[in-house]
């Protein structure tokens, strides 16, 4: 019954952000506000991550998009910490496979399928599957800086099942921008073509 209510919750998460940032209609270059894309160019992004009550409250991140839609993720994570009963330490590895399913100026949501690999002193203790859903929100005065939300089920190879929620914060490197002209009202050879219409009526 658990995973069941899991799994539903999951699927309600993609299906109400898919209506209310998914459109029929195509949106003019700058978006539905007639700003740039803020993901435009985007290729590699470092930045923090933290994994709601987990063990692993923080990791460092770094995700690459290879074009507009696909992208992957690795994020690790340390820990370690001593008590009345000795030290104890923990690393956690997850490679994760992104895909943009809507991208629109300021906001952008993609699903996710991942591996996840803990380990301590002893080796490899337990690795995990996982799927999710996620948003990546920019700002228009900082468009390099993006923050994401995600929410996903792991499911492990001994077959226990848990959900999980996650918060990150990525800096990209912006290689290319998009064409500045043609979001402030076109390229100058247009803007002659349109002064020159003008003049013949």
């Amino acid at each position: 019954m658990r995973q069941r209510l899991v799994v539903l919750s999951v699927l309600a998460v993609c299906v109400v952000s898919v209506a209310l940032f998914g459109s029929d209609q195509a949106e003019p270059p700058g978006g539905s506000l007639g700003l740039l894309n803020a993901s435009d160019g985007r290729t590699l992004g470092v930045g923090v991550e933290s994994l709601v009550g987990a063990y692993f409250p923080v990791g460092v991140t770094a995700r690459y998009w290879f074009s507009p839609e696909w992208g992957a993720e690795g994020v690790l994570c340390f820990e370690h910490w001593e008590n009345g009963c000795g030290t104890w330490s923990a690393s956690q590895f997850s490679l994760r496979n992104l895909f943009r399913v809507v991208d629109h100026a300021l906001a952008d949501f993609y699903i996710a399928a991942g591996v996840h690999l803990y380990g301590n002193s002893d080796g490899l203790r337990d690795t995990e599957v996982s799927l999710w859903g996620g948003m990546e929100w920019s700002s228009l005065y900082t468009p390099e800086i993006a923050w994401s939300i995600d929410f996903g089920v792991y499911r492990s190879l001994r077959g226990s099942m848990t959900v999980g929620l996650t918060t990150a914060i990525h800096y990209y490197a912006l290689w290319s921008q998009p064409d500045q002209a043609g979001v402030d009202g076109g390229s100058d050879s247009d803007q002659r073509a349109l002064d020159a219409g003008e003049e013949g009526q």
